[in-house]
């Protein structure tokens, strides 16, 4: 069976490209800001689904970044601009799908380790003494097609409640596959109302929608939500907004209680968004305000979510 295959293709760090395959055993760079890249792409058959990359420096310290699905042959990059390191050896290990979610063919490939060098500057090389001065610069994006706008996602789920207990990941690409500045991981407010503020997007182009379940909440251990959609800014706006909707199946189980419907499919409170009864004989009854059956099994409808987002460019 055919399936998909992460590979890191190369890494760049402050500006130096590496193949993994042959690279040379330290870089040289001075005590400013490092950036730090990595072009990691899909070799196998299958698309991968989104996936998470690691960014392990020194052994301790970690940045992590979520890609979007890559379809056969497709890559992306992803930066972690860092602070400035101190002078001397270090060593930086990246890792795509640090969990294994994800079934490939080969799963060998997805941790690269690489050693460099940072040389300490000297400080007559650093410092210069310039007269006070006011310097105004200015970009004008639109001459290239960008278009500042502020983006509102209305995120529901099955049951049509806002969505809690994930933090969500937004990717815009154009037409070309030029990406805007990712959103990171942001939180919904009480209504599920995801906002980003003042995006440069192409005026058509696809989002990317990742939901990743909080560490320590109560949906914890469940897939990753992810949804994608075209979308079209409409002329002279300055807002866009998009309804999203989680997937849901419906399922019939035979219980004398909630608890014992949910233990039945195993749900463990984490998955069941709505339980409903679906009377047999009468025997239902009512306990300050809990459904109860006397003994007497009944069948209960459980709403389930599923992990796709459906995503709809509405018109507010």
């Amino acid at each position: 069976m055919s399936l998909a295959d992460l590979h890191i293709h190369t890494l760049v760090i402050q500006g130096e490209s590496y193949n993994p395959q042959a690279h040379p055993n330290a870089v040289c760079a001075n005590d400013t800001a490092i950036d730090f890249g990595l072009e990691v792409g899909n070799q196998g058959e299958q698309p991968t689904g989104s996936f998470a990359v690691k960014f392990l420096l020194d052994g301790h310290e970690v940045h992590n970044a979520q890609a979007h699905s890559l379809s056969h042959g497709q890559t992306q990059w992803l930066q972690w601009r860092h602070a400035p390191l101190h002078a001397g050896h270090h060593a930086l290990t990246v890792t795509v799908d640090p969990l294994d979610r994800l079934r490939e063919s080969n799963e060998e490939d997805n941790t690269f380790t690489h050693q460099f060098e940072v040389l300490a500057a000297m400080d007559a090389c650093r410092t210069a003494a310039f007269e006070p001065e006011t310097v105004t610069g200015h970009v004008d994006y639109t001459r290239y097609g960008w278009k500042a706008i502020d983006v509102t996602f209305v995120i529901k789920n099955p049951i049509g409640a806002p969505l809690e207990g994930y933090s969500n990941f937004v990717v815009f690409y154009g037409p070309e596959n030029e990406q805007s500045s990712p959103t990171g991981h942001t939180a919904t407010d009480e209504h599920g109302m995801l906002r980003c503020g003042n995006l440069w997007l192409k005026p058509t182009g696809t989002v990317y929608l990742t939901s990743v379940p909080n560490a320590g909440g109560r949906f914890e251990g469940t897939p990753q939500l992810q949804g994608t959609a075209h979308y079209t800014l409409p002329a002279n706006a300055t807002a866009v907004f998009f309804d999203v909707q989680q997937g849901k199946e419906e399922v019939t189980v035979t219980a004398t209680s909630q608890q014992e419907a949910s233990e039945n499919l195993k749900l463990d409170g984490k998955v069941g968004v709505k339980f409903e009864i679906i009377e047999l004989g009468g025997g239902v009854t009512h306990d300050q305000g809990q459904k109860q059956t006397q003994g007497r099994q009944v069948q209960w409808k459980v709403t389930v979510g599923t992990p796709a987002l459906t995503i709809t460019q509405s018109a507010h």
